[in-house]
């Protein structure tokens, strides 16, 4: 009974997985062009910043 609880739980916790990656995805784009966001620009924005100022290097 354990391992079939435990089988199901894992399967569920990759559906769920899998269901945050797609509304994560959703979320950076616009529904009706399907291009890139304000939401996904901040993100990308956000991260470049730290990894200019990891490397010590200019913002592009």
């Amino acid at each position: 009974m354990e391992k079939r609880r435990e089988r199901e739980l894992t399967v569920m916790s990759r559906k769920l997985a899998v269901a945050n990656q797609v509304l994560q995805r959703l979320s950076l784009l616009d529904g009706l062009t399907g291009i890139p966001n304000r939401r996904c620009f901040d993100e990308v924005l956000a991260n470049e910043w730290k990894r200019a100022m990891r490397s010590k290097r200019p913002f592009p």
